[in-house]
C-alpha cells in the first residue's frame, strides 16, 4: 500500500514509513505499525509477553523498584485531593493503586481485564472492574493510567469513555512513552519501544494532546517534571536535564474535563 493511502490514526494526516512495521505521521509525530494487528493477534501477543496478565506497576511504568512506585504516588497525592476518587485503569496487580492508598487516597478503585491480575487486586482490597463501561457516568475524580495509551487500537473510544466517567472539574493523569525522546530519535524504528510487538500506537505530546482533545478534554497539560524511575544522583540528573528539554523517554499528562 502507497504511503498516500495510509492515514495517521489520530489527525488523519499523511504518513511516511518509518522501518519495515511502521509508518509515521508527518504532522503530529504519532508511529503506529501498519498494518495493525486485529484484535485477536493482539490479545495473543499480549498472552504471550504477559503471562497470566501479571504485569507490574513497576514494570508498566518503566520503574526500577518499587520505591519508584511509591514516588509517583506520592507525586500524585501532592498533585490531587486526597479524597478524590480515582479509578487506576490497567491497573495490573493493583501496585499503584496500594501506592496510593498508602500514600493517603484512600478511595482507590481498579480497571482490570486480565482475570488473574484482577484477581491479584481484588486479594488486596480493592474493587475491580474488567472493562470502562462498567463504570457509570461521572463516577470518578481522577482516572490514573500508567502505560496503557501504547496498546490501545482504538483510543479515541476508550479515552472517549475515559471522559465519560470522570466528573467535572475532572483529571486524566497517564503516562506512554515518547516517540520524541531522545532514544527515538537515536534509534528510530529500532527504539526499544518501537520493537515490542504489543506497542501499536507510539505518541508524540502533540498527538496525544490532540487525541485528547477530540474526545473532548478542556485542556492537556504536559508534565515538565515528574520523579525520576531510577535511582542515584547521576540518574536524577539525567532524568531532570532530559525532562527540561523535551527529550524524555516517558510522556507525563494531565488532560482536565
Amino acid at each position: 500500500m502507497s504511503e498516500a493511502t495510509v492515514e495517521c490514526r489520530v489527525c488523519a494526516g499523511a504518513t511516511r514509513p518509518w522501518g519495515s512495521a511502521h509508518v509515521r505521521c508527518r504532522s503530529c509525530g504519532l508511529a503506529f505499525r501498519h498494518p495493525l494487528p486485529t484484535p485477536e493477534a493482539l490479545l495473543a501477543v499480549h498472552e504471550e509477553h504477559y503471562p497470566a496478565g501479571l504485569e507490574t506497576a513497576a514494570e508498566s511504568v518503566m520503574c526500577s523498584n518499587a520505591v519508584s512506585v511509591r514516588n509517583l504516588a506520592r507525586w500524585l497525592r501532592r498533585r490531587f485531593p486526597a479524597d478524590n476518587q480515582v479509578l487506576d485503569f490497567g491497573a495490573g496487580i493493583g501496585e499503584l493503586a496500594a501506592a496510593l492508598r498508602d500514600a493517603g487516597m484512600p478511595d482507590v478503585r481498579c480497571c482490570e481485564s486480565a482475570p488473574a491480575a484482577a484477581e491479584a487486586a481484588r486479594a488486596q482490597g480493592f474493587d475491580v472492574v474488567a472493562s470502562l463501561a462498567d463504570v457509570p457516568k461521572a463516577a470518578v475524580d481522577l482516572v490514573t493510567s500508567i502505560e496503557v495509551l501504547e496498546h490501545l487500537l482504538e483510543p479515541q473510544l476508550v479515552m472517549r469513555e475515559v471522559r465519560r466517567i470522570l466528573r467535572p472539574g475532572g483529571a486524566l493523569f497517564l503516562t506512554t512513552p515518547n516517540v520524541r525522546g531522545l532514544r527515538a530519535r537515536l534509534d528510530g524504528p529500532d527504539w526499544r519501544e518501537a520493537t515490542r510487538p504489543y506497542h501499536v500506537l507510539l505518541y508524540s505530546f502533540d498527538a496525544a494532546r490532540r487525541l485528547l482533545e477530540q474526545v473532548g478534554f478542556a485542556s492537556v497539560e504536559r508534565v515538565v517534571f515528574s520523579p525520576p524511575t531510577g535511582a542515584g544522583t547521576r540518574n536524577w540528573l539525567w532524568t531532570r536535564c532530559s525532562q527540561a528539554t523535551g527529550l524524555y523517554g516517558g510522556l507525563r499528562i494531565v488532560a482536565r474535563t
